[in-house]
């Protein structure tokens, strides 16, 4: 009994392995920091364009349960000790277009601020069916996020990111903003590059309003993806 036993655990430990192993095959290389995309492959179009839109394939909480999705994540971070929580209010999960590719069409989802264990989360609480059960889906890096600030009155502007926050003195210099993000950035990213915009407005009337934007680049990118238009898309 003891080596039946033992010939189990073996053969559990190798399937697990192989489990394991396939999966670290579907996850690409990179920064993570601003999240990760799903990227479901298809040798055929799933849906023709005239016909409908490519995500009505999805269950139905990819397009109208983003709460459900992400419960799912914050509840595997809880699991795995992760102290920091998703906040549904971001709208942190994109249905994404199609894009035709040598040997197909791909389709995207993005997961911002996530990581490809959160996607996997997601994926086990809410699996793929009907045709897309029989697509192949990889994990790859997102190259580019945003971050915004306004103030009014004169008050200081706050850009928080990554859990630091950058204030912004209204009549701050261009050069000493840019300073700062690019500091906070290289802490965080060394290979981050970004572009900044900052617009400090003073009307007649002397109310004092200013906007900061920050554009991050990550993996060698430098410029915002291309998104392909998806028939019955938002």
């Amino acid at each position: 009994m003891r080596r039946i036993l033992a010939l189990l655990a073996t053969a559990f430990a190798a399937l697990a392995l192989v489990h394991s192993t396939a999966r670290a095959a579907d996850k690409e290389e990179g920064n993570y920091m601003l999240g990760s995309q799903l990227v479901i492959t298809s040798a055929s179009q799933l849906v023709e364009p005239a016909r409908g839109w490519w995500a009505d394939l999805l269950p139905l909480d990819y397009n109208f349960g983003q709460l459900n999705l992400v419960n799912a994540v914050n509840a595997s971070r809880k699991a795995r000790g992760v102290a920091t929580m998703i906040d549904v209010k971001n709208y942190p999960i994109a249905v994404g277009g199609e894009m035709q590719v040598e040997g197909g069409w791909d389709y995207t989802i993005d997961f911002n601020r996530m990581s490809p264990e959160d996607v996997d989360a997601v994926l086990a609480a809410f699996p793929m069916s009907g045709k897309l059960a029989d697509t192949k889906m990889r994990v790859r890096p997102l190259n580019y996020g945003y971050v915004y600030a306004h103030s009014d009155n004169g008050n200081p502007a706050e850009l928080v990111w990554e859990g630091q926050t950058i204030s912004v003195a209204w009549g701050e210099s261009f050069d000493s903003v840019y300073g700062k993000v690019s500091s906070m950035l290289k802490s965080l990213a060394p290979d981050a590059s970004f572009d900044l915009s900052l617009n400090q407005y003073l009307p007649a009337n002397g109310v004092k309003s200013m906007d900061v934007s920050v554009s991050v680049y990550l993996n060698g990118a430098t410029s915002p993806p291309f998104m392909p238009y998806a028939e019955g898309g938002m």
